[in-house]
């Protein structure tokens, strides 16, 4: 009776701290169903989010951001971006001139850079709807940056650097649960068999992205949940992420596992023996085992790993790079001869910072970069990509998070490795308009 009271009080606990995300995830994951069902849904988020301090407003910022693409009413794309993401932005500008906060000099510099070059684009006529959202999200991220750097203490920002790690965490599962219940899978013919993808709420790859992150959060974050919960939630991630069938979201896992493994050979041996001497030892081997023998069932049947990995390594080892990276290296060949047509202005500093497409003779059609390096030269020209891929340089070596240097060893490596697995996924992605890129890479 005693342990059932504990476990109540901890589950009420955890529902007040987090109510917000309980109330947010559930009006997620009924949207879609009725237009009518939608707009009274919305409404309760226009509510929720109006209602909250900061620090909860960015958290939900980064829950929602996992939700965008699925997000519509009817016609109208991206309720977030249109709706929502305005209501926050006049939330933070207010908050900023009434407690009359200080601007620093980094918030100051990224916002006049990204004001510059999206002067450019205006000027060269290049400017897009896609330019003006980026500039608004990245203007929101720099408003959240100066308001906690004003108000907050180093113990506050640490407590909010694991926050949006658990969000990240809690968001994952949902995007999960949502592409369950909402059939988020995609069909491919490949070879002249159908190939079924898990997409959750994005397009497989970039789903791919947020599930590494998320394991990555999960295996340092593991003591915030009971042991075997954190061993069910990882279990899940691993065989999700499987079935994006991923080629890019594979690799990386296998890389960032590795990095992982050679980091904290000593935190894993330990935490191995603390779960083989733990009261749910057996509950959590039981997990592990299922989990395994789900994925060999997978493998077996499916051929993930050994046939996309197979096909990669055999073209990599023929010289047909161009085939091993599906066109993406002829793609990036077609923006580099773009941009030698461009004019002088946009070959220096670009066409603003937005995912534009190229058409690539050897698809005989428009296509994006699909890769972040090409993006970052095409959007910010020969100047401006220096000065971005330095800065991501120095941001990924550093841990510093919302101007405070991250002194914690879990921490700083659940920083450094959720960058890295943005750094490697960008290879095959356009990554540097997404929100979780910028929320890395700006506060």
């Amino acid at each position: 009776m005693e342990k059932i009271k504990k476990l109540k009080n901890e589950y009420l606990k955890l529902v007040k701290d987090w109510n917000f995300i309980v109330i947010l995830s559930i009006t997620v994951l009924l949207f879609g169903y009725n237009d009518y069902i939608n707009i009274l849904l919305l409404a309760v988020m226009i509510v929720v989010i109006s209602k909250l301090n900061v620090e909860k407003l960015l958290l939900s910022y980064i829950y929602l951001y996992f939700f965008e693409e699925v997000l519509c009413l009817n016609n109208l794309y991206g309720l977030t971006i249109i709706i929502i993401y305005p209501i926050i932005a006049i939330k933070l500008i207010y908050n900023i001139i009434k407690n009359k906060y200080n601007i620093y000099d980094k918030e100051t510099i990224i916002f006049i850079f990204f004001a510059f070059i999206t002067a450019i684009s205006l000027i060269t006529n290049t400017i897009s709807k896609a330019t003006l959202i980026i500039d608004m999200n990245v203007t929101i991220l720099l408003m959240f940056s100066t308001i906690i750097r004003n108000s907050y203490s180093k113990d506050e920002i640490r407590k909010l650097l694991e926050k949006i790690f658990l969000v990240i965490i809690f968001a994952t599962i949902n995007s999960i649960l949502y592409g369950l219940i909402h059939n988020g899978f995609m069909y491919e013919e490949r070879d002249q068999k159908i190939t079924i993808r898990f997409t959750g709420t994005y397009e497989p790859n970039y789903t791919a992205v947020y599930l590494n992150i998320a394991i990555v959060s999960i295996i340092y974050l593991w003591n915030k949940f009971k042991p075997k919960i954190s061993a069910l939630i990882l279990a899940i991630f691993i065989i999700a992420l499987i079935f994006t069938k991923s080629t890019t979201g594979l690799i990386c896992f296998i890389i960032i596992l590795m990095l992982l493994a050679l980091k904290n050979l000593t935190y894993i041996k330990q935490k191995a023996k603390e779960i083989l001497k733990g009261k749910n030892k057996k509950v959590i081997i039981s997990i592990f085992i299922i989990a395994l023998l789900i994925l060999m069932i997978i493998e077996m049947h499916y051929r993930i790993f050994t046939d996309k990995l197979l096909i990669v390594f055999n073209k990599i080892r023929s010289g047909d790079l161009n085939a091993a990276t599906s066109g993406r290296l002829l793609i990036a060949q077609s923006f580099i001869e773009d941009m030698e047509k461009e004019g002088i202005v946009n070959k220096i500093f670009g066409n603003g910072p937005q995912s534009l497409k190229v058409y690539s003779n050897y698809f005989h059609e428009f296509k994006y970069a699909h890769n972040i390096y090409v993006d970052l030269i095409y959007s910010f020209g020969i100047i401006g990509s220096i000065i971005v891929i330095t800065y991501i340089f120095i941001k990924t070596k550093k841990s510093v998070f919302l101007g405070m240097e991250i002194t914690d060893k879990k921490y700083k490596d659940l920083l450094l490795f959720s960058k890295l697995v943005l750094l490697i996924s960008g290879l095959t992605l356009s990554l540097h308009c997404e929100i979780i890129f910028l929320v890395f890479y700006l506060l």
